[in-house]
């Protein structure tokens, strides 16, 4: 369960992570990326399996893996994430430090 400061981080990195995939989508890039593990296989639940052909034993193929941080670190990732996205919002990409 995430209280108000929790969830509001979470919504802050969905948002920033759909304006990053939107980006890239519209740059052309539309690359399998899935992630799997133990418990979660994307691939298994994922409405483009007949067009997508992804073989993990093709070169070049690979997997993301979700190691399961605990509930403090994968904010602190959000947060550092969130951080970093407005600072690029505000001075682009040079390294200006504010």
């Amino acid at each position: 369960m995430a209280n108000a400061e929790e969830f509001d981080v979470i919504t802050r990195f969905a948002r920033e992570k759909l304006r990053e995939i939107g980006r890239e989508i519209y740059d052309g890039n539309v690359a399998v990326n899935p992630i799997k593990n133990k418990k979660i296989d994307s691939c298994a639940y994922c409405a483009f399996q007949a067009i997508c052909r992804y073989d993990s034993r093709i070169p070049g193929f690979s997997e993301r893996s979700f190691n399961g941080d605990n509930k403090e670190d994968v904010l602190d990732k959000m947060r550092t994430q969130i951080a970093a996205a407005e600072h690029k919002a505000c001075y682009g990409d040079n390294n200006i430090k504010p």
